[in-house]
């Protein structure tokens, strides 16, 4: 059986950042390819597509609860009164305000962007520098930006300033050849989904960081690209670059959401730089080697492992106090079997639900999951010997397990006699 819980924060942050010096170790090696780079740091993003752990239990489990024992309705359990809960909302005010304040930041400068773009056909001659195959891609000039650039999700074009169209052909070829990569491997589409999960989860850094990077080595896939398509020297491509930066720094610059700029931030733009002079080679091939699909593919199995949890399906016992009022004592070892007695009537929990969810001492750690607890409720309606089914820690476990021991139950009933049988009750923290 598969459980599927919602990942905590703290494991969330640990995962990705574990992830992410693993990642920065491997770009340490000077042979480290660009685009496995990419792919790893885009995984790192991915891996919030599915916020959940998986809960595997050993099938032995599911034969004893859903066929074996009858089972109670999961309870949600909301307590208020604990700082861990108050935490809890607090956290989540500030999740939906800041998703909120971002979105809006995003959709206003693309409105922005859109009202003051003002785009301008360029000349056929042009379109003699596009490859053959991107002759059908749309290229205009414009007043409004002041780099290079691509635009657009699906049907993306080019924009390039009116101060480039005075650039040396050479320079300008190989600014097209940039921008026509970035819409072959539909980066624009790419960078708004990466944009996504950074407005989502932007309380993680480590998001912010694997988009950072995903920026830089995309932005080094398209300048190695334009390299080796025309006839232009790392040392002029790089003065290409820094020339368009400081055309960028005297005059203003408007904010799209779904476009990528040749220029990108100057933090990568530095290091894109040091990469072309020193480690770019002529006729360089950014395909991925074996090797490197063999660490990619590690790198996606260490990521599903890392969402999964393996229980053997064991039933743990938790030691009770004393002193409980209503539990009998009794000697149970891990071993004893849980056996299936027939039943007309199942047992239920005097009072209803509300019973136990009033019983339960909610602990402080905020926590989210479910514990299944396993009782056997007698003849008189007790709870006489309880056992951990499936469980969230120790602390958790205990507040569930001394729920339902304090419990008052209806006893089962076969043929109108009140007769002793196992249940499972899930509760589920959150």
């Amino acid at each position: 059986m598969i459980y599927l819980e919602w990942i905590s924060i703290s494991s969330i942050i640990l995962q990705t950042g574990l992830l992410s010096f693993v990642v920065w170790l491997l770009s340490l090696h000077k042979n480290s390819s660009p685009r496995m780079m990419y792919l790893l740091w885009y995984l790192i993003i991915l891996r919030h597509v599915f916020p959940f752990n998986l809960e595997i239990i050993h099938k032995s489990v599911p034969e004893i609860f859903s066929t074996a024992i009858p089972s109670i309705t999961t309870l949600s359990i909301h307590v208020s009164s604990t700082s861990g809960m108050n935490l809890a909302r607090i956290f989540k005010m500030i999740w939906i305000l800041g998703v909120i304040f971002l979105t809006l930041y995003v959709v206003i400068n693309e409105y922005v962007f859109r009202k003051h773009l003002k785009l301008y056909p360029i000349t056929e001659e042009l379109l003699t520098y596009l490859p053959m195959a991107f002759h059908k891609i749309k290229i205009y000039s414009s007043p409004s930006v002041n780099t290079p650039l691509s635009y657009g999700i699906f049907r993306s074009i080019i924009i390039i300033p009116q101060s480039v169209l005075n650039l040396p052909v050479q320079q300008l070829h190989s600014i097209l050849a940039h921008e026509c990569e970035h819409i072959r491997r539909r980066d624009p589409l790419h960078n708004v989904f990466q944009q996504i999960f950074c407005i989502v989860w932007f309380w993680n850094p480590f998001v912010w960081i694997a988009k950072r990077q995903c920026d830089y080595y995309r932005e080094i896939l398209c300048d190695t690209h334009s390299l080796n398509r025309t006839n232009i020297t790392p040392v002029d491509y790089s003065t290409l670059l820094l020339s368009i930066v400081n055309e960028r720094w005297t005059s203003h610059s408007l904010k799209g959401t779904a476009l990528t700029k040749i220029d990108g931030n100057f933090v990568n733009l530095r290091k894109r730089i040091i990469y072309l002079n020193t480690y770019y080679q002529l006729g360089e091939r950014t395909m991925l080697k074996r090797t490197q699909k063999i660490v990619v593919t590690l790198f996606i199995v260490i990521i599903f492992l890392g969402a999964c949890k393996v229980n053997n399906g064991q039933l743990q016992h938790v030691p009770r106090e004393e002193n409980t009022a209503i539990v009998q004592k009794t000697n149970v070892n891990n071993d004893e079997e849980v056996t299936f007695v027939p039943y007309d009537v199942p047992p239920s929990p005097i009072g209803g639900f509300e019973t136990i969810i009033n019983q339960i001492d909610y602990p402080k750690e905020d926590i989210k999951g479910i514990v299944i607890v396993q009782a056997f409720v007698n003849e008189q309606g007790n709870v006489s010997t309880c056992k951990i089914l499936k469980g969230i820690n120790e602390e958790f476990d205990e507040a569930a397990m001394k729920a339902v021991q304090n419990t008052t139950f209806s006893p089962a009933k076969k043929d109108d006699k009140e007769v002793g049988v196992w249940i499972s009750v899930p509760i589920e923290f959150r």
